[in-house]
Formats: structure tokens, C-alpha cells, sequence
């Protein structure tokens, strides 16, 4: 991810580490010695706040200052910025931060949670290893059928300019609207690898996805471009996409 002053974040599992923008060397964030250990996931919220999750739990960084977030327990893989909040999930639940605090929800969702967007109503769709979650206030939903999705184990998912949701998973990518397959992209429409592992929209509407074979692109009118830089991705504030090749690193 990255912040205001267009700094890069990486999470590994040696912790997190920064490079400032024109520089090339990556310094690691502040860590107290007994908070330092493996980082799963770091990500930007709408104001800008650096939020870090990792083997204890969630972590701030505001203003070249970090620390601990109460309310989470257990490690947390999943850090979602939404309008109503940032929200935090790992094996232990999902917790949304309110006041500087986080509080749990109680949505009826898997353990195993790999990623998680906002459906800017209030809810999150969240990807796992059996299947897709839409958790709303009133209920949760479970999409695991292969009429709605190549395969229940499922990666990254991101909105397009049409509210489409892609989802990366075993198979290729799902495309889905409101619960409903749109269509699919498996190697035969041009997926690299049946081994998708995350997608983002970069600012220019396209639709980036990582795979195990390279990084494809995929323009709105259906073409693409594959890139052969293995797995992860984020992407810059601007027009920049910035590559990962430690399949570690978030």
C-alpha cells in the first residue's frame, strides 16, 4: 500500500517495511521488541492512516507513530477500509473500528478469511477457503456453488467501474453481480494460470491479476496484456503499479 506522501508499505514475515518516495532503500516501521514477529497485510485508510495487521493483532501508524489497536484478538490477515470504518479479520473474527476502538461483529464467516472489500452499504464480501461471505447487519450470506463461482477456494476480490465483483481463486477469476456469474476468466479467455491470486483496479479502470504465471491486465472492452512478474501486486497512488515478487509479502 501506500500513503499521502506516496511512501510504499510491504508486509512480510519479517515485519513491515517502508520506502519513501525517490528512494530505493526499504527501513523497517518501529516495531517494540515484543510486537516484532511475522506481518500478514498493511493498508491505507480513507484518511490516509497506515493500518498493519500482524501475529498479535492491529496496528496504527500515523505521523511516524505506531501502535496497537485494543479490541482484535489473535493474528489478523485482513484489513478493510470502508465508510463506516476500518474493519479487521482474522481467525479469530471481524472487528470494525469505531472511536479508536475495534468491536467484534458477529458474522457467521469461515476462519480461513483471505481477503475483503466493502460493498458500501454497510457490508463486506469476504473471500476464503470454502467460498465467498456477504455479511450484511441483518445476515450473512455463503456463495460456494460452482454456478456463482469457478471454486470455493478463493484469493482477492475487487470492484470494477460497473460494480462487477472479480474474484481471484482456484480456476481463474469469477465474475459476479449481486450474487450472480457474470462470467468467468480461466486460461481459455486468456488467464495465465488456473492460479489467481489477487486483483485491483488501477485508477485507469483496468483490472490488474496476479497469478502464479504473471500479472495480466484486462482493458473494459475484454483484451489484455500479460507482464511475466510472478504473484503479488499493489497498486500507487496515481498511475503507477508496483509489483511484488516474495509471495510473502501483502
Amino acid at each position: 500500500t501506500t500513503d499521502q506522501s506516496a511512501a510504499v508499505y510491504v508486509a512480510t514475515v519479517a515485519g513491515v517495511f517502508k520506502k519513501k518516495a525517490g528512494e530505493t532503500v526499504w527501513n523497517p516501521l518501529p516495531f517494540q521488541e515484543a510486537d516484532k514477529g511475522p506481518a500478514y497485510v498493511v493498508t491505507t485508510d480513507r484518511q490516509g492512516v497506515v493500518w498493519i495487521g500482524n501475529w498479535k493483532g492491529i496496528f496504527k501508524f500515523q505521523n511516524n507513530s505506531l501502535r496497537q489497536v485494543a479490541g482484535t484478538s489473535g493474528p489478523i490477515s485482513v484489513i478493510c477500509a470502508s465508510a463506516e470504518g476500518v474493519y479487521a479479520i482474522g481467525p479469530g473474527g471481524c472487528w470494525l473500528n469505531t472511536a479508536d476502538q475495534f468491536i467484534k461483529k458477529e458474522y457467521d464467516i469461515a476462519r480461513s478469511v483471505r481477503g475483503a472489500v466493502s460493498d458500501d452499504n454497510g457490508g463486506l464480501w469476504i473471500t476464503s477457503d470454502v467460498g465467498l461471505y456477504h455479511a450484511t447487519k441483518n445476515k450473512t450470506t455463503h456463495f460456494y456453488k460452482t454456478t456463482i463461482l469457478l471454486s470455493a477456494a478463493l484469493k482477492g476480490l475487487a470492484f470494477n467501474n460497473k460494480r462487477n465483483l472479480w474474484i481471484t481463486g482456484l480456476g481463474g477469476v469469477s465474475v459476479i453481480n449481486n450474487g450472480k456469474q457474470q462470467t468467468v476468466i480461466t486460461p481459455a479467455q486468456g488467464c495465465p494460470s488456473i492460479y489467481a491470486n489477487c486483483v485491483k483496479q488501477s485508477p485507469d479502470g483496468l483490472m490488474w491479476i496476479g497469478t502464479k504465471a504473471g500479472v495480466i491486465r484486462f482493458y473494459p472492452a475484454g483484451n489484455n496484456t500479460l507482464l511475466f512478474s510472478r504473484a503479488w501486486l499493489w497498486v500507487h497512488r496515481g498511475m503507477d503499479i508496483h509489483f511484488c515478487t516474495d509471495d510473502t509479502a501483502r
